[in-house]
């Protein structure tokens, strides 16, 4: 592994939030803080493409976490409404915590495997407790694995084993 920055390091080592970067051109790394969690933060990606920006795991749900989050957005110079798609990698808190929120602002379409859209329809999983004052959050979604659906907005198409849909 290359590393190409040492600031995020740093900060880690000083237990402080690091400071949005600039990873390689049209690449950002946004920080969202995970309150009263010994990881202390979950790294947000974004990327930028030829109709707009991509953004990879928004963070947790929580008002300090989304004023992160629009913070880094505002940094980086992207709108909430340039923001066409929000991929998912794991249906964790910290990570998908936020995609409905984005998506609710943004009119972005929310990608994941499948396999994580099954994991949150399961009936055997608990309800994630919520903070109080937090936003608004993550909704279930279900896989629309081998169907298309037109995007609300101009941007790249998803694959269609990440396309999810908000549950009727």
């Amino acid at each position: 592994m290359k590393v190409t920055g040492t600031l995020q390091q740093q900060a880690w080592l000083r237990r402080e939030l690091p400071p949005v970067e600039q990873v390689t051109r049209g690449v950002w790394s946004v920080p969202v803080p995970i309150p009263d969690n010994p990881l202390r933060y979950v790294l947000s990606y974004v990327i930028e493409h030829a109709s707009g920006f991509v953004v990879v795991d928004p963070g947790w749900d929580d008002l300090a976490s989304w004023q992160a989050l629009t913070d880094g957005l505002a940094e980086c110079s992207v709108p909430l409404d340039a923001i066409t798609a929000i991929l998912i990698t794991h249906v964790h808190p910290d990570h998908h915590g936020l995609s409905g929120a984005v998506r609710e602002k943004s009119g972005a379409w929310i990608g994941m495997h499948e396999r994580e859209g099954t994991l949150l329809r399961s009936p055997r999983l608990p309800a994630a407790p919520r903070a109080s004052g937090t936003c608004a959050g993550a909704v279930p979604l279900k896989s629309t694995s081998g169907r298309s659906r037109p995007s609300r907005k101009a941007g790249p198409a998803a694959p269609a084993r990440w396309r999810a849909r908000t549950a009727t």
